[in-house]
């Protein structure tokens, strides 16, 4: 982010009506604006985010707005570490953001930018023409005097005169500045809250999710998840609501697994429900990088998400391929390469022998300095 000069020049005189450049009499509006130029960055406030958290005892947490956590299952942390929320930001031990907050503090418009140097020079000639008066111009020169972004922004009077060929000081620039662009910015109601954070150290909401259950949270495992299916597949819609019920309660860490089969399996029943919208289900969505408009992961979604909270292992992956086994077969996968390609029963029984042959090269393990000592001689004796 960064405070950009927003020119708003307009035409007092008669050239929108004659074209005839002597007839112009500008004048200029500055303001300041804090926001990005055409960013589709995740992140476009440039927060200093952290995703993991350990809890300490007696810490004092607070939430930015966006932060969807239940303030009624910071029971458990309060109980088992002292945790509580405070109210005042320099109070707090650590500051929490939420998949919302980014949403909550910014917004967007299309404007228009342009070198800062060429509209100097154009107001210069402007200005030594006597077609803009000393007070406007030396307002724009003091707004200019430390400016340092190489663009500014620029409303679309201000483009139309800059770029006008009837006026022969015109601005000859490249195309990429004859359009607006997406400009997003901190909305004024946030300004002070944003230059409090900025350079601040934020830890992401999902970083306590593991926490929020209590330390008696039940674990969906093999057995669990087959029961919760079960449920799923019941006719009675009450089943549905245990199921979500539980899964919403469950140690999300050591669930992280069968709670992806469980979003996978049952995206319908799920999303029909509007209880998909309650505080602590939408928690547990959070966790999982999902919403509950989509609820559904695929197996590659699932190896990333777990890949992100260094939750995979192997044994994550052979039970993924015995379920996925299908699809792994017959469709292309980010996580999941076919390695051999084996002859059919038909061929087999044909040659008389199996053919196997290898599509996918061996992978070949990184040495670590490790490795090598381990390797050599004095180690070996």
């Amino acid at each position: 982010m960064k405070n950009y000069l927003y020119i708003n020049i307009t035409d007092v005189g008669d050239f929108h009506s004659t074209d005839n450049e002597k007839d112009l009499q500008l004048e200029c509006e500055i303001k300041y604006k804090t926001g990005i130029i055409n960013s589709r960055s995740r992140n476009p406030l440039d927060l200093n985010l952290v995703n993991t958290y350990t809890p300490q005892q007696n810490h004092k947490f607070y939430f930015l707005p966006g932060v969807t956590v239940p303030r009624v299952k910071l029971k458990s942390l309060n109980s088992s570490h002292g945790i509580r929320v405070v109210r005042d930001m320099e109070e707090a031990d650590v500051i929490f953001t939420g998949t919302k907050t980014v949403d909550t503090l910014i917004d967007y418009y299309w404007e228009y930018n342009m070198p800062t140097e060429d509209l100097k020079q154009w107001l210069a000639t402007a200005h030594e023409k006597g077609y803009i008066d000393d007070y406007y111009y030396h307002k724009f020169e003091t707004a200019v005097e430390f400016y340092t972004n190489e663009d500014l922004l620029i409303s679309t009077s201000t483009a139309r005169l800059v770029y006008d060929k009837d006026i022969s000081f015109y601005v000859k620039t490249e195309d990429k500045y004859r359009g607006s662009e997406r400009f997003t910015f901190v909305k004024d109601e946030y300004i002070d809250l944003y230059e409090k954070i900025k350079d601040k150290q934020l830890c992401e909401e999902d970083a306590i999710y593991e926490y929020i259950n209590g330390e008696d949270a039940i674990e969906i495992d093999k057995s669990m998840y087959s029961v919760l299916c079960d449920m799923f597949e019941s006719s009675d819609t009450d089943n549905h609501l245990l199921a979500m019920e539980i899964m919403a309660n469950c140690d999300y860490k050591k669930s992280i697994l069968h709670l992806c089969y469980l979003l996978h399996d049952n995206r319908q029943q799920i999303e029909n429900r509007r209880e998909r919208n309650h505080v602590n289900f939408k928690s547990m969505l959070n966790y999982m990088g999902v919403t509950p408009g989509n609820v559904y992961l695929n197996k590659d979604n699932m190896v990333e998400l777990m890949l992100k909270k260094k939750l995979f292992t192997k044994e994550y992956f052979f039970d993924m391929c015995d379920k996925f086994s299908d699809e792994i077969s017959n469709y292309s996968s980010e996580h999941f390469k076919v390695k051999l390609v084996s002859s059919s029963d038909q061929i087999n029984e044909f040659l008389n022998e199996e053919l196997i042959h290898q599509v996918k090269s061996d992978y070949q393990k990184t040495i670590t300095l490790e490795d090598e000592f381990k390797n050599t001689e004095l180690d070996i004796i």
